[in-house]
């Protein structure tokens, strides 16, 4: 065990992000796939999601080594009209599918004003804010969601039937930062299990029930049983939403279809066959884009001029915190969780790269 208090500090993101490039080109994965998944990586550890972020990649490096995930996929378009795409993913691993989605929905949402592009074949496409903030860089706004193993009762069942099923938007602003909303439907995240979990922390009570049907706050118990939803029935019912948009416009597996197998549980990420969902708009397509953004700075604005809460010191608009946590890692660098570290380093021993800390 790497004892804590040794920790060498904070790690430079862009070496970090080499690092596990390399990882995944020894991994057999193409090195322009793996650069884009090393990006994803270390931008959802500056964005404060570290469930989705560096701890992934042994469970991914595995996935590749015993041929589940395709290292090389073939994700290629297999319906287009125009502004409607449906793409087959290769059982590619999900960051490089919906990379490519997202290229071609900016490319035709500038065509047309608004695309939607669907996958299937694909897998864990990791942060879903990724996505939209690949819209909101192009000045538009941006929509994802997907679909995956079942890990959530749905409201009024008792044991795993669906998926957490996140979804994200992206809005642009002007002199204010993009408005991004990243949730999952559980009411609390897997991957925040996972951590407490390697943390020997609790979870909070209503996260989970445990295999017998009891509520639990140990994060052991809760991912041997059932995640609950967000908001009981809401957030239940948008879960349903996600999982037609994510798998029956593009033909993807769904629900019971999906292998049973999560990265939490088995270190390894084996072939999901899932689907995503991407919608891209262009604001300039509505009306003039700096009135647009004036208007979405406007909101941002008025929403944090609302006097706080007791035990709140302002409101905050989604996104805020997040965009805070990315500028102050890559100025101060990243601190990566021990438990990630240890993993890292016997990774960075098998695979002959020393990581870079």
């Amino acid at each position: 065990m790497i004892d804590p208090a040794s920790h060498p500090g904070a790690v430079r993101p862009e070496k970090l992000e080499t690092w596990t490039k390399e990882v995944l080109v020894v991994a057999g994965v193409r090195r322009s796939d793996a650069a884009v998944v090393a990006r994803c990586l270390v931008e959802a550890d500056l964005r404060g999601h570290h469930s989705h972020g560096v701890d992934l990649l042994p469970a991914y490096v595995r996935g590749f080594e015993e041929r589940h995930l395709d290292p090389e996929p073939d994700v290629r378009v297999v319906h287009d009209s125009g502004a409607v795409v449906t793409v087959d993913g290769g059982n590619g691993l999900g960051h490089v599918v919906a990379d490519f989605c997202c290229e071609i929905a900016i490319e035709r949402a500038r065509q047309f004003g608004v695309a939607v592009v669907c996958a299937s074949s694909s897998n864990h496409f990791g942060m879903a804010g990724h996505w939209p903030l690949r819209a909101v860089r192009a000045g538009m706004i941006g929509h994802a969601t997907t679909n995956g193993p079942l890990v959530m009762a749905p409201w009024g069942g008792r044991v795993r039937a669906i998926c957490n099923n996140p979804l994200a938007w992206g809005i642009p602003a002007g002199s204010e930062p993009p408005i991004v909303l990243d949730m999952a439907l559980t009411a609390g995240a897997r991957g925040k299990i996972r951590l407490a979990r390697q943390r020997g922390d609790r979870i909070p009570a209503g996260w989970a029930i445990d295999s017998f049907g009891e509520p639990t706050v140990d994060p052991a118990d809760a991912l041997d049983g059932v995640m609950l939803p967000l908001a009981e029935h809401k957030g239940s019912g948008l879960a349903v939403v996600n999982e037609v948009l994510a798998s029956a416009l593009s033909g993807a597996s769904s629900l019971g279809a999906i292998t049973a197998a999560t990265m939490a549980s088995s270190g390894v990420h084996s072939s999901w066959g899932i689907g995503h969902f991407f919608v891209v708009l262009d604001p300039g397509a509505f009306r003039p884009i700096d009135e647009f953004l004036g208007h979405v700075d406007s909101i941002i604005a008025e929403l944090r001029a609302t006097p706080p809460a007791p035990g709140f010191a302002g409101v905050e608009v989604p996104g805020a915190r997040s965009a805070a946590s990315e500028a102050r890692g890559r100025r101060d660098g990243l601190r990566l969780d021990p438990g990630t570290v240890e993993s890292l380093t016997d990774l960075g021993r098998r695979s002959g790269i020393e990581p870079p800390y």
